[in-house]
């Protein structure tokens, strides 16, 4: 990533373990990547406000799943939902996400100053400051019994094998809403960190899931 704007906020960021040390005074900046589309060749220019900037010391740039959600963009993240693309959609084109083992990443590098002119811009993140703390995710559970209202009204029969289907499907990771399965994932994936405010209130900040990744030969790995 390209830093094209640093906010003067900063964040202690610690990884998954307390041994493991802090990283003191991560800028919180605008940055900015290029992306080649694989199929028509051309490049975006993808815009993230409100990241954590690590510089040249970090290979892999990391994006919050959810921050990018809240400006209204799908995003699905969950490989194993068939009904959706595996990626992110917006602007009318979809930006296919690869894998590799258990990490999920976009393939991007460092745009040159010629690009930053004339390639297309996406913007994925919004400017506004971005506060994990007092973020209202989508409470599924009030709509839940209403999706399935007529499993309700049916018979016993009807309804034993429906709860058995449920347990077996919940069993097997399969048929859960994205915002679930993705909620584990993300608690099973990514450490957290500290932001401090203008108002020195200690904030926790969740880091990231899906990694901007620039391309080399050795195997990626996702640092946190």
């Amino acid at each position: 990533m390209r830093a094209i704007r640093l906010t003067g906020q900063y964040c202690n960021v610690k990884p998954f373990h307390d041994k493991l040390g802090t990283m003191e005074r991560v800028p919180i900046a605008s940055c900015i990547t290029a992306w080649d589309h694989p199929s028509n060749g051309k490049t975006y220019i993808f815009f993230f406000h409100e990241c954590l900037y690590f510089g040249p010391g970090l290979d892999d740039s990391l994006i919050n799943p959810n921050q990018v959600r809240d400006f209204g963009i799908e995003l699905h993240d969950n490989a194993y939902d068939e009904g959706r693309p595996f990626g992110i959609q917006t602007e009318g084109i979809t930006i296919p996400f690869l894998s590799q083992g258990a990490t999920i990443f976009i393939e991007t590098r460092v745009p040159t100053d010629e690009e930053m002119k004339n390639c297309t811009g996406i913007q994925l993140t919004s400017e506004r400051p971005w506060d994990p703390q007092n973020v209202k995710l989508p409470d599924r559970l009030d709509t839940w019994p209403e999706l399935y209202e007529e499993a309700f009204d049916a018979t016993d029969g009807e309804r034993a094998r429906f709860i058995s289907a449920v347990e077996s499907n919940k069993q097997a990771c399969i048929g859960r809403h994205d915002m679930t399965y993705e909620s584990v994932f993300l608690l099973s994936s990514v450490g957290g960190a500290t932001w401090n405010r203008p108002s020195q209130r200690t904030l926790s900040r969740a880091s990231v899931s899906v990694a901007l990744q620039a391309p080399r030969d050795i195997p990626p790995h996702l640092c946190c």
